[in-house]
């Protein structure tokens, strides 16, 4: 489409006569849609968060279901069912890529429907942050660090006092 993705009227009735075209000659017509950039930091996972656009998209679906990775290196997935006409949809689960994929062939359901709890990718690691730890693991001095990093030295002794500049401080990235 061109034009302003939010516009209805713009596209509506398009999409609409491509839809009914795909129904003529198949049963079921199955649609991937990115969602807005702000999904991936949202916890609250709903229809009108994991669609862009307009909301009339939603209002067309049978049926429409959220998928979220919460952990790349393992190809985690949250699955939720967001919109479900006529029939009761399962609750949210979890599956996982890596290494079930490599080596079964499938994923393997980590939680099962109604045990899965949705998460938010944690965010990435402030660069200077990162810079502070190597820099204080080759011996820098505080000072040093806020100097080169251009950044008061109380936020370096704030950073320490967090334990962020520990070589071996948990969750950062590796």
């Amino acid at each position: 489409m061109s034009g302003d993705e939010n516009s209805v009227g713009e596209h509506s009735r398009t999409f609409v006569d491509v839809l009914f075209a795909l129904q003529k000659v198949a049963r079921t017509v199955s649609g991937a849609h990115h969602s807005p950039k702000a999904f991936e930091n949202n916890e609250s996972i709903s229809l009108e968060s994991a669609l862009r656009g307009s909301g009339d998209i939603g209002a067309m679906l049978a049926t429409a279901w959220a998928v979220r990775q919460t952990n790349k290196q393992s190809t985690r997935i949250y699955i939720k069912n967001v919109k479900a006409r006529d029939f009761e949809a399962l609750e949210p689960f979890e599956v996982e890529g890596r290494p079930w994929i490599d080596q079964t062939g499938a994923f393997r359901m980590t939680a099962e429907p109604g045990m899965a709890r949705v998460t938010v990718a944690p965010k990435a690691e402030k660069p200077e942050v990162v810079e502070a730890r190597f820099m204080r693991s080759n011996g820098a001095t505080q000072e040093r660090i806020a100097e080169t990093l251009r950044v008061n030295v109380r936020t370096i002794r704030r950073w320490e006092d967090q334990g962020l500049l520990k070589p071996d401080t948990p969750g950062r990235k590796q």
